[in-house]
């Protein structure tokens, strides 16, 4: 299953699960125009503004893209940080940088937040391609369903050897990793926010690590920083690159379904690439 075909169909499965019963067909889209436009909050407005020309693309995001790829990869700390990249589309389908401070002050109280989160080997351009596509898409099948949609983008396409065995093993680390950003990025939204979390591939242990370190647990040492997420938490998984007994208590994500008000595992059994993954290590499953 290609990443874009998978993200859409999670998608969808993601609205049936927070919102109702979606319906409808799909659409194509194309990547967004980016400038340079900042958008910041105003002082005490609540509303993200730059000036009187931008504040119109600052009060209605469409949908908003996190990216983590200038973030260290690997890091000793015990509280790593990472200043997140943050842009956004606005409804004329034009990208344009932004702050965590409009994130915060533009998500609509009431209305569910998906956050996105890729497997490996996907490129910035593809994640842009699959973020103006899936929301497209899902816009137009379920037209009477609002949803906040954010798509996390962590580095997952940079070159790294010609072993794929190691490749995989070494982006492993690196989604759990940036499950420990994903969480602090999650820290960034009102306590009381509905969100549910989708990931595919590496992108599901990105998920289960996030959940795990907001639980109270530790993801190879690492704890988000003195920050807390107490929304409700829904979570669907598509070919999640764990292994079968990680978020069994006290094993490697215990604490994650602690995080969890309910957890969709898609499995689908004739994936290929799901099947190549116990050759990662010896014994795995």
């Amino acid at each position: 299953m290609s990443q874009l075909s998978a993200l859409r169909t999670v998608g969808l499965f993601a609205v049936l699960f927070i919102t109702g019963p979606p319906f409808g067909g799909a659409d194509t889209a194309v990547v967004p125009k980016r400038v340079d436009t900042y958008c910041v909050p105003c002082a005490g407005s609540g509303v993200g503004t730059a000036t009187s020309q931008t504040s119109e693309y600052c009060r209605s995001p469409r949908y908003w893209i996190v990216s983590t790829r200038r973030c260290p990869q690997f890091t000793s700390a015990t509280c790593p940080t990472c200043r997140v990249q943050i842009e956004f589309a606005d409804r004329r389908k034009v990208l344009r940088r932004s702050t965590p401070g409009h994130l915060r002050s533009s998500l609509v109280p009431g209305i569910p937040v998906c956050i996105f989160v890729h497997g490996s080997f996907v490129e910035r351009r593809t994640l842009l391609l699959e973020a103006a596509a899936t929301s497209r898409w899902l816009e137009t099948a379920c037209p009477g369903r609002k949803v906040q949609m954010v798509f996390f983008n962590w580095p997952s396409d940079r070159p790294l050897s010609v072993l794929l065995p190691f490749d995989v093993a070494l982006l492993g680390r690196r989604a759990a990793l940036n499950g420990v950003y994903l969480a602090d990025v999650m820290s960034l939204l009102p306590s009381n926010q509905r969100v549910c979390l989708i990931g595919h591939s590496h992108g599901a242990r990105a998920i289960a690590a996030a959940l795990h370190t907001l639980g109270g647990g530790m993801v190879d040492g690492h704890r988000v920083r003195c920050r807390d997420f107490n929304g409700r938490i829904r979570v669907v998984l598509a070919a999640a690159a764990i292994d079968h007994n990680w978020l069994n208590p006290d094993s490697r994500y215990g604490r994650a379904l602690q995080r969890a008000e309910c957890v969709l595992n898609l499995r689908n059994e004739r994936d290929c690439l799901l099947g190549l993954y116990v050759l990662r290590r010896p014994c795995s499953s």
